[in-house]
């Protein structure tokens, strides 16, 4: 077994965590420790039972005391990228998650840190690049692809040949029909439904989405 940790405590963090739990009862393959967090105010506290054992420095000196692998434990593409791209090259790992109950194609690609929460449907060829959070009963159609740090948010149905740019973020309950392209960094709301490619940074609502402004 490996050494892991959680990188965040927060809500989201203790669901990753909670993820983890379920799929080390299924397939024993870590010893948990507990979490990693920049807020100094809660290290020493508990949540969800492991404790908040440090911030970016006690991951440094742990790593250097052997092997280790980190969950990170937030949603927002932005706020993984940072985190995922600032760690020094320590030599700490990290593992795709797949929730025991998640539905995965033996043809479907995993990148490094990708996460796969409870009731996801995973098709063949689904390819999910470096970082990327599926969170919660979410569909992945044949071919579909799915760039770094990107998010889907609960109940997100992502239809075949779909290709989601780094960075994108998906709300809740949205649909993406057959064959569309979204470009990097943009954000479809919660319960958008998309039937045409969207660009780069945008923000795109409403069924049809369309989109409404560009993120700076």
């Amino acid at each position: 077994m490996r050494d892991l940790v959680v990188y965040g405590a927060s809500g989201f963090g203790q669901q990753v965590m909670f993820w983890i739990e379920d799929a080390n009862v299924a397939d024993r393959r870590f010893e948990i420790l507990g979490f990693v967090d920049d807020d100094a105010a809660i290290h020493g506290e508990r949540r969800t039972d492991h404790p908040v054992l440090g911030g970016r420095d006690w991951l440094v000196r742990r790593a250097e005391a052997g092997p280790l692998d980190v969950v990170l434990g937030m949603a927002g593409p932005a706020v993984k990228e940072q985190i995922a791209d600032g760690l020094p090259e320590i030599g700490v790992e990290f593992p795709p998650i797949v929730h025991p109950s998640a539905v995965v194609s033996r043809h479907a690609v995993l990148g490094r840190g990708a996460l796969v929460g409870p009731g996801n449907v995973l098709s063949v060829n689904v390819r999910l690049d470096a970082f990327v959070t599926v969170n919660t009963a979410c569909t992945l159609g044949h071919d579909a692809r799915v760039g770094r740090y990107a998010t889907l948010l609960p109940g997100v149905n992502v239809s075949g040949h779909v290709i989601l740019g780094d960075g994108v973020s998906v709300g809740t309950g949205a649909a993406i029909v057959q064959g569309v392209e979204i470009g990097a960094g943009a954000t479809v709301g919660a319960g958008a439904t998309v039937v045409g490619d969207l660009p780069a940074g945008c923000v795109a609502v409403g069924t049809p989405a369309r989109p409404r402004q560009a993120r700076p």
